[in-house]
């Protein structure tokens, strides 16, 4: 057994026996100590697991989904390879369902989330161990609290349970909801843009109530003057973001923005979808940013943005097109500002608008080394 997994052990083990009510369910299916590490999905799993797999990854969640010929190879060879599962292990403590599905984050000296999901209880448990996972676990639950009776409630998995002490252990019970993607999923950035187009006009009244609007150049003072109060390495950090943004504004004096309440984590592993319905969840990021940065944030945090999008960021002379990394953000972003409050969008503009956007986040929200590394390269080569 390898590190990686013992720690994920651990973990489970110390939410068992100091918060048992977090992963022990009562009352539907059977109980159960004996689970595998399953090497294809990375996730632990007992021994009838396949009922609540079924749920969370489609009906046909014995088959990888398709991107290209190699990568179904290469993920049939994992699915069907004698190696897949290792244990199996017997944990101490209160049982829990024989159906589970266990997902273990670890997150170093700090701890992890242990997340359980089971289709017998209809129900998936987030612990989060340790000071900043429980932290962050109790903030979900009191932002899961207050938009339960909104107009995103029939979006959000419902709140069934929750406890424990931020600081060591807190946890969460919701609704477990399916989960159907396509097996065959040609390009996943198209995939996601178009879950995009769906998921943002739902979210206007969640912005629009804590939002307030600003016009580009109110916006980049506001963005200088929190500058200059960072520590002089900061700033330095910083410097090359800040210089173009100030660079891109006299091109966009005319757009404004919403600042405004945002999901901040909004990416497929957080969203769900069946038939018709859907689902985004883990709210624990949420944080007062641009309405922008939501539609931004999977691309720009999984690297996806290749050098045609960073030279186009970093350029002094944007021409009328955008870079084909962009354009489909740039259409979801244009609709958005049309139906919201009447603007339109020209590559100028948005270019301000996605400098601002990233020197918001990193000034304030979260840094991203791989973005800044991008543009001082091609700042200190163009100076």
């Amino acid at each position: 057994m390898n590190k990686e997994i013992r720690d994920r052990l651990e973990l489970i083990q110390q939410c068992l026996h100091e918060a048992p009510a977090a992963l022990a369910f009562s009352g539907v299916g059977h109980s159960t100590n004996r689970i595998w590490w399953d090497c294809y999905r990375e996730v632990f799993v007992a021994k009838r697991s396949r009922r609540t797999a079924s749920l969370l990854y489609g009906s046909a969640w014995h088959l990888p989904h398709v991107h290209s010929a190699r990568f179904f190879v290469g993920a049939l060879r994992r699915r069907f390879s004698c190696e897949r599962f290792v244990g199996p292990f017997d944990l101490d403590g209160p049982g829990f369902n024989d159906d589970a599905v266990i997902r273990v984050r670890l997150q170093g000296l700090d701890g992890g989330n242990v997340v359980l999901c089971s289709k017998d209880q209809g129900a998936a448990s987030k612990a989060g161990i340790g000071y900043w996972p429980s932290d962050f676990v109790r903030r979900e639950v009191d932002h899961a609290e207050m938009i339960e009776d909104t107009a995103r409630g029939g979006h959000v998995p419902a709140l069934l349970n929750h406890g424990g002490d931020v600081g060591s252990i807190y946890w969460i019970q919701k609704k477990l909801v399916p989960n159907s993607p396509p097996i065959f999923i040609p390009d996943r950035t198209i995939w996601w843009q178009h879950q995009l187009a769906v998921i943002m006009p739902i979210m206007w009244d969640f912005y629009s109530s804590s939002g307030k609007l600003i016009d580009n150049v109110a916006w980049c003072e506001r963005l200088t003057s929190l500058w200059k109060e960072k520590p002089d390495d900061e700033r330095h950090e910083l410097r090359h973001l800040l210089e173009l943004t100030q660079s891109a504004l006299p091109d966009a004096v005319g757009g404004r923005m919403m600042l405004t309440t945002i999901h901040g984590d909004l990416s497929p592993i957080n969203f769900h979808t069946c038939g018709g319905d859907w689902w985004v969840f883990d709210w624990a990021f949420i944080s007062s940013m641009p309405a922008l940065y939501d539609v931004i944030s999977h691309p720009c945090q999984t690297g996806q943005w290749g050098d045609d999008v960073w030279d186009w960021v970093c350029s002094d002379n944007v021409a009328d097109g955008y870079p084909e990394g962009l354009r489909g953000y740039h259409l979801i972003w244009a609709e958005l500002l049309s139906s919201w409050w009447g603007e339109s969008l020209t590559p100028r503009i948005f270019r301000f608008q996605l400098l601002a956007t990233l020197l918001e986040s990193h000034l304030g929200f979260r840094k991203d080394a791989r973005v800044l590394a991008a543009i001082r390269s091609r700042c200190e080569v163009g100076g």
